[in-house]
C-alpha cells in the first residue's frame, strides 16, 4: 500500500466537510509522558494496523532470503523499474480523491467519492492501456526499454494498485483496522508464494517477481471485497448519481490540485535513483539499490504506516473538536525516535557485513548501499508524523513547495553526482546527504507549524 497522496481541507464552508464526524475515536493525551500514547484507542487501532504489517514483513522477509537467491541482481532491478512506473501511475490514476472518503462526515457523500474515485482509476487505466498496447513505440520511450513484455502488464497493476487503495481507505473510514491489516498480510503471502514457485519451477526471470506483485495485489483486492463493509457499500449504492458525484468532485477540488501534485513530486523523488540509476548504470545496479531500499523499506512501514494511518484519524478528530495537537505530535515523535535510533545506528556502522551474511555474497554491493542510506531512513522513519502535520494543519502550500525542492535538488544530486565520479555508490552518497538536509528542514518547519497552531 502507498498512502502517500497529500490531504488538503476544500474551502470554509461549502469546501469545509467535517472530519472523521461518524464514529469519532476518543484519544486523550494526558502527561508529558509516551505512556499516553500506548494506553490510547489511538494506540489500540496502531495495534491492529501493525500486526498484520508485522506478519506481512516477516513473510516478504522470510521470501526475500530465498528469492536472493532464486534471482539475480538484473532480476531484482526489472521489477523495481516496473514498480517505479506503477507506482507513479498509480498517483494520478485516482487524483487522490479517495482521500476524501475519510474526510466525508455523511455516508452518502462518502459513497460518492469512493465511486468518483474508481471511475477516475478506470478512465485513467483505460489511457494507459491505449499507450501501452496501442503506441508500445511511445510507451518504451516514456517507460525504460529494458522492460520489454511487462510494460503491457502496468496497467493492470495500476488498477489493481488503485483497487485496493480507493477499497482500504473505505475500510479505514469504518474502523476496519484489522480487514485491513489482514489485507497487506494476504498480499505479501501471495505475492513470496508466486515468487517462490516460479523461481523454483521456471528458474531466474523477471517475470517471476512482477508475477508475485500481481497475485499478492489480487489477492489483497479479493480480501477487501469480500466482506460485510462491501455489502453496505450495496446498501448504500442508490445515494449514487450524476449530480452527487458532480458534487463531491467540485467539493474536494483540492485534492486533485494539490494532493496530486504533492503525491507526484513525493513519488518521484522517492523512485528518482531507479529511473536515472537505469538509465546511467546496468540493471544490477539498480537492483542492488532496489533490494536495499526495500530491505530497509521493510521494517519501517510495519510500525510507520501504521501510525500515520492511525494517527491521521487521529489528528483530524481532536482538530474537528477544537483541541491542540502539538503535544501528541512531539510525543509521537520522540517516541519513533527513541525505538529506531539504535537498529539505524547498527545499519549504519555493520550493515554490509550483515547484509552479505544474511543474503550471501552476491548482494555485498547492496550492504554498501544500505550503510549509505541509513541516515536518511531514520529521518523519513520519525518523521512520520510530519506528513500528517501538513496534511490535517492544510499547509499543502507549504508541502508542496518542500515537495518541490526535493524533487529540484534530488534530481541535479543524482545528475551532478554522476558527472562528477561516475561510480553508484558515490553518486547515492551525494543524494542521500541532500535528502538528510531535505527531510530535517521538512520536520522543523513541521514542528514551527504545530507551535503556531498551539498558540492560535
Amino acid at each position: 500500500m502507498h498512502p502517500n497522496c497529500s490531504v488538503t481541507r476544500s474551502e470554509l464552508h461549502e469546501s469545509h466537510p467535517p472530519f472523521i464526524g461518524s464514529k469519532p475515536q476518543q484519544f486523550t493525551v494526558k502527561g508529558n509522558s509516551l505512556k499516553a500514547i500506548t494506553l490510547s484507542q489511538f494506540s489500540k487501532n496502531v495495534f491492529a494496523l501493525m500486526t498484520g504489517n508485522i506478519l506481512a514483513q516477516v513473510v516478504t522477509v522470510g521470501a526475500t532470503l530465498i528469492t536472493t537467491r532464486l534471482f539475480t541482481p538484473e532480476n531484482f532491478g526489472i521489477l523495481a523499474m516496473f514498480i517505479a512506473v506503477v507506482n507513479i501511475s498509480d498517483k494520478l490514476a485516482t487524483l487522490c480523491y479517495e482521500r476524501a472518503i475519510l474526510l466525508s462526515q455523511k455516508d452518502e457523500e462518502a459513497i460518492n467519492i469512493l465511486f468518483l474515485s474508481f471511475l477516475i482509476l478506470l478512465f485513467f487505466t483505460s489511457l494507459i492501456a491505449l499507450l501501452t498496447w496501442i503506441e508500445s513505440n511511445v510507451a518504451n520511450k516514456i517507460a525504460n526499454p529494458q522492460l520489454g513484455f511487462w510494460i503491457y502488464i502496468i496497467p493492470i497493476a495500476v488498477l489493481l494498485t488503485g483497487s485496493v487503495k480507493i477499497m482500504r481507505f473505505w475500510l479505514l473510514r469504518e474502523k476496519k483496522f484489522k480487514l485491513v491489516a489482514f489485507s497487506r498480510f494476504g498480499e505479501s503471502t501471495a505475492s513470496a508464494i508466486t515468487k517462490i514457485s516460479i523461481g523454483f519451477l521456471v528458474g531466474s526471470c523477471a517475470g517471476g517477481l512482477i508475477a508475485g506483485v500481481i497475485a499478492g495485489l489480487v489477492m489483497s483486492l479479493l480480501i477487501v471485497l469480500i466482506n460485510p463493509v462491501t455489502t453496505n457499500i450495496k446498501n448504500q449504492i442508490h445515494s449514487v448519481s450524476r449530480n452527487n458525484l458532480r458534487l463531491v468532485a467540485r467539493t474536494y477540488r483540492k485534492f486533485p490540485l494539490f494532493s496530486t501534485w504533492n503525491a507526484l513530486l513525493n513519488v518521484f523523488s522517492q523512485q528518482l535513483v531507479v529511473l536515472m540509476f537505469s538509465f546511467y548504470f546496468s540493471p544490477a545496479v539498480v537492483g542492488f539499490y532496489s533490494l536495499g531500499s526495500r530491505v530497509l523499506k521493510q521494517p519501517m512501514i510495519f510500525l510507520s504506516e501504521s501510525i500515520q494511518n492511525a494517527y491521521f484519524q487521529k489528528a483530524a478528530h481532536d482538530l474537528g473538536h477544537g483541541q491542540h495537537i502539538q503535544a501528541s505530535f512531539k510525543k509521537l515523535t520522540a517516541f519513533l525516535f527513541l525505538i529506531g535510533v539504535a537498529p539505524f545506528l547498527i545499519l549504519y556502522f555493520r550493515g554490509s557485513s550483515i547484509f552479505s551474511f544474511i543474503f550471501g555474497a552476491q548482494w555485498s554491493t547492496t550492504g554498501l548501499y544500505i550503510e549509505c542510506m541509513a541516515p536518511w531512513f531514520f529521518l523519513l522513519f520519525i518523521g512520520t508524523p510530519t506528513n500528517v502535520i501538513y496534511e490535517v494543519l492544510y499547509k499543502q502550500d507549504i508541502k508542496l513547495f518542500l515537495n518541490i525542492t526535493k524533487f529540484t535538488l534530488a534530481f541535479l544530486s543524482l545528475f551532478i553526482g554522476y558527472q562528477l565520479y561516475r561510480d553508484a555508490l558515490s553518486v547515492l552518497k551525494v543524494f542521500v546527504s541532500v535528502n538528510v538536509m531535505l527531510e530535517l528542514l521538512t520536520i522543523s518547519i513541521a514542528f514551527i507549524i504545530v507551535s503556531k497552531q498551539q498558540t492560535t
